[in-house]
C-alpha cells in the first residue's frame, strides 16, 4: 500500500513539474520575457508562472497571457501523448513492426494456438529401443529467436497409430538434409529413394558400422535385384501380384484419353500379364531366369509371332489366368491388335535398356532380406530419368513393398519406406494397400511431395483426404504454392483477437454573422474479431524454409525447427561428405 501511495505521489509530483514548466514557457513568450536577462541564464523560467500569479500587481498586468499558459501546459501533454501514440502507429508501420494480436477473452471465433513443446516432447518422446524412430523435427521456436541445433530432436517411436507420415516442403526446405537425421534414428531395414544419388554415400559407412547390408541401386552398375523372386507360385494370391508387377511395368491407364487409347492401352497390358504368368509357371524356366527381361524379349517379337505364341498360351499354360487373358485376345481384328501391339511393346521398351533390365532382373541381394531388419536399399535413378521412365522406380519400389507384405508380418522391428519424389511413382496401388495395412504388415511410410497440389494431382481430391486421414502426422515447410498455404492457414484453425477502433471528430455551428460553437470528440472501441492462426502470406513470408508446421490428429499443430543434421555435431560427425556441398558436410557451420 505505501509503494502505491510513494507511486502516485511521485506521479503527480512529476506531472505538476511538467505543467508549471510549460505554463512558464508559454507565459513568458506571449508577454515577450523569454529573452530577458533574468530568465534567460539558468533554469529560473522553470517557475516563473507561480511567480507572477502570486503577485497581484504582475497577474494583472499579464491578464489573459497568464491564463493561456496555464491552458497551454493542461493542453500540451494531451497533445504530445496523442502525437507520441500516432508517432509509434506510424513507426511500426514504416519498419514492420506493427503488435502482434492481442488474443480476446473468450472463445468465440476459436482458441487454436500452437503446440507448447512440453506437450510436443511427450507426443514425440524420441526414439523406440527396438526401431529408432521417424524424425520430425527440433524442440526449437525459430520464430521466437531460440537457436536451432542444440534442442532435443522430436522423434516418432512409431508406436502408435498408422506410423506413417507425409512431408509437403517445397525446393531448398531441407527435405534431404532433415532426412539424414532419420535415416541416422531407424535401426531396422530401410528403402530410400535418393534420386540425386546424395544419401547412400553419405550414410553408407554410418549404416555398415550398425551391421546394416547397404545396397546402393545405381544405374548400371550391376548392383539391381529380380523383382520376380518374391512371387510364390504356390501361393493363392500369386496370380494377383503378377497383375499387379505387369500393371507397373505398364502404367496406368491414361485418364484424359479416348476410348481407342484406353482399350488400346488395356489390350496391350493383357498382352504382358498373358506373357509374365506363363513364364512364371513354365516349369522349363529355370527360376533365375524368369526375370523382366526375358519378359521383353517376349513382347518384342514380331507381330505376328507374337500372335502364334499367345495362341499357345491360351492352348498350354500351366496359368489359368495366362490362359484366360490370351484367349480374350485371341479374336481381336487385326486393326486392334496391332494397338495393343504398339502399347505392349511401347510400354515395356525401357527395358530393352539394358541398365534398367538389370536393376529389375539382376541377383545383387534378395527382396525378401529386408524382414531381416539389416538391409538398407538406396533407389538411384536420376530424377530426370525418373521423369522419362517412371516405370523403373514403380517396379522397384512396389516390389520391395510386396516382398515386406508377403514376410505376413514376420519382420524385424519395422521397414520404413521413405520416398523422395513420390509424385513420379504416380498412384501406385502397393502404397495405398501399405498406408492400410501397413501397421499390422510393419511397414512404416514417409512420403515427400513439394505441395498438396501434386498429392491431388496423383491421387484425386478423395484420393488426397485419405492420404491425409491414413498418417500419423503431415509436416510443412517451405511452402511456396498459394493454394497450399490457403489450405494450411485454413487447417490451423482461429482464435479470437481483440480489435481496436480509435475516432475522433470536430465541428463548428454558426449562423449568419454569430462566432457560433465548436465542438471536438473521441472515442474507443474495443471488440474480438476472428484472426488465423497464421495467414496465408505468413505462411509464405515469415514462416522460415529451415521451419516445420506439423499437423496431428486430435492435438494442436506444432511449430518447430527442421532437424538440419549439419547442426547437429552429433549427426554430422557420422555421416560422410555431400559432394554437393562438401564445406557443409566437413564441419563448417
Amino acid at each position: 500500500m505505501k509503494g502505491l501511495l510513494l507511486a502516485g505521489t511521485s506521479a503527480l509530483a512529476l506531472a505538476a513539474a511538467g505543467w508549471t514548466a510549460i505554463a512558464s514557457a508559454t507565459t513568458l513568450v506571449l508577454a515577450g520575457l523569454w529573452e530577458h536577462p533574468h530568465f534567460a541564464a539558468g533554469l529560473g523560467w522553470t517557475w516563473a508562472w507561480w511567480s507572477y500569479a502570486l503577485d497581484d500587481h504582475l497577474r494583472q498586468a499579464l491578464g489573459s497571457r497568464l491564463w493561456s499558459g496555464a491552458a497551454a501546459g493542461l493542453l500540451a501533454p494531451a497533445i504530445l501523448a496523442r502525437a507520441g501514440w500516432l508517432g509509434r502507429t506510424r513507426l511500426r508501420q514504416a519498419f514492420g513492426l506493427a503488435r502482434k494480436p492481442r488474443r480476446g477473452a473468450t472463445a468465440n471465433h476459436g482458441a487454436a494456438r500452437w503446440m507448447d513443446m512440453a506437450e510436443a516432447r511427450e507426443r514425440f518422446p524420441g526414439p523406440d529401443a527396438d526401431v529408432g524412430g521417424v524424425v520430425v523435427g527440433e524442440a526449437a521456436r525459430l520464430d521466437l529467436g531460440e537457436a536451432p541445433g542444440a534442442a532435443a530432436l522430436l522423434v516418432d517411436p512409431c508406436r502408435e497409430g498408422p506410423t506413417h507420415s507425409i512431408v509437403l516442403a517445397g525446393s531448398g526446405a531441407f527435405k534431404t538434409t532433415s532426412l539424414v537425421a532419420t535415416l541416422l534414428t531407424w535401426r531396422k531395414s530401410r528403402v530410400v529413394m535418393d534420386p540425386s544419388a546424395e544419401l547412400g554415400p553419405m550414410l553408407e559407412g554410418a549404416l555398415s558400422d550398425r551391421g546394416q547390408q547397404v545396397v546402393q541401386l545405381r544405374v548400371g552398375d550391376g548392383s539391381g535385384f529380380n523383382v520376380l523372386a518374391a512371387i510364390d507360385t504356390a501361393e493363392p494370391l500369386a496370380e494377383m501380384k503378377v497383375r499387379a508387377v505387369a500393371q507397373r511395368v505398364v502404367g496406368p491407364l491414361p485418364s484424359r484419353a479416348d476410348d481407342n487409347a484406353q482399350r488400346w492401352k488395356a489390350a496391350g497390358r493383357d498382352i504382358v500379364t498373358a506373357l509374365l504368368a506363363h513364364m512364371m509357371w513354365d516349369d522349363t524356366v529355370p527360376p533365375e531366369e524368369k526375370t523382366l527381361r526375358r519378359l521383353r524379349r517376349g513382347v518384342a517379337l514380331p507381330e505376328p509371332e507374337l500372335r502364334d505364341v499367345l495362341a499357345g498360351i491360351h492352348a498350354t499354360s500351366n496359368s489359368p489366368m495366362a490362359r484366360d487373358v490370351a484367349g480374350t485376345l485371341m479374336n481381336l481384328v487385326p486393326e486392334t491388335f496391332s494397338g495393343a501391339y504398339f502399347n505392349a511393346t511401347g510400354d515395356t521398351a525401357w527395358l530393352s535398356a539394358d541398365a534398367y533390365a538389370e536393376m529389375v532382373s539382376g541377383d545383387a541381394f534378395d527382396a525378401r532380406d529386408l524382414a531381416r531388419g539389416d538391409l538398407s536399399v538406396f533407389l538411384q535413378v536420376p530424377l530426370d530419368a525418373l521423369k522419362e521412365t517412371p516405370a523403373v522406380a514403380r517396379v522397384v519400389v512396389g516390389s520391395l513393398l510386396d516382398a515386406v507384405m508377403a514376410a505376413d508380418g514376420v519382420v524385424d522391428g519395422r521397414v520404413l519406406f521413405a520416398i523422395d519424389e513420390a509424385v513420379l511413382l504416380g498412384p501406385l496401388a502397393a502404397l495405398q494397400v501399405a498406408r492400410d495395412q501397413g501397421r499390422k504388415y510393419r511397414i512404416t511410410l514417409q512420403l515427400f511431395y513439394q505441395s498438396e497440389g501434386q498429392v491431388e494431382e496423383v491421387w484425386g481430391r478423395p484420393g488426397r483426404e485419405s492420404w491425409f486421414d491414413g498418417v500419423s502426422w503431415r509436416a510443412y515447410g517451405g511452402v511456396q504454392s498459394l493454394a497450399t498455404a490457403k489450405d494450411l492457414s485454413a487447417a490451423l484453425g482461429t482464435f479470437g483477437a481483440v480489435a481496436v477502433s480509435r475516432g475522433s471528430n470536430s465541428g463548428t455551428s454558426a449562423r449568419g454573422l454569430e462566432l457560433g460553437s465548436r465542438s471536438r470528440g473521441s472515442n474507443l472501441n474495443e471488440h474480438e474479431i476472428g484472426r488465423e492462426l497464421a495467414k496465408p502470406f505468413e505462411v509464405l513470408q515469415e514462416i522460415a524454409r529451415d521451419e516445420r508446421i506439423v499437423l496431428v490428429p486430435a492435438g494442436r499443430p506444432l511449430r518447430c525447427a527442421a532437424a538440419v543434421y549439419f547442426r547437429r555435431p552429433a549427426l554430422r560427425a557420422l555421416v560422410a561428405e555431400n559432394r554437393f556441398a562438401p564445406a557443409v558436410a566437413g564441419g563448417a557451420p
